[in-house]
């Protein structure tokens, strides 16, 4: 579950700032793309957990916490690099455009 979770929440986070026009040119753009899709599962993986701390559904003191949350935030970057690698395949034009800001559409 946390992969795909991880996969979600990177593609959702690619589209928006695609959406918007943040990744608009394609000099430097996998750098930028790399560090939004960290960003986005980094934050999104850490609130999931203390969300899971603060809501008693997990203890710090149970036996393999700490093994089940590195487990998890691993899981959530490994579905993050999926949806990375996904955005930089479709990626197909050979303008300067890396997505259209008005449709939110990555150019195929």
């Amino acid at each position: 579950m946390h992969f795909l979770g991880g996969l979600w929440v990177a593609l959702t986070a690619l589209w928006i700032f695609c959406y918007f026009g943040h990744i608009s040119s394609i000099i430097n753009y996998k750098t930028k793309i790399f560090f939004i899709v960290f960003l986005a599962i980094f934050i999104i993986g850490i609130s999931w957990e203390i969300f899971e701390l603060v809501g008693k559904i997990t203890f710090m003191d149970d036996v393999g916490y700490w093994t089940d949350t590195f487990g998890d935030l691993f899981n959530d970057f490994l579905g993050g690099m999926v949806a990375y690698f996904y955005f930089i395949r479709r990626r197909k034009c050979s303008n300067e455009s890396v997505c259209d800001p008005k449709s939110g559409e990555i150019c195929n």
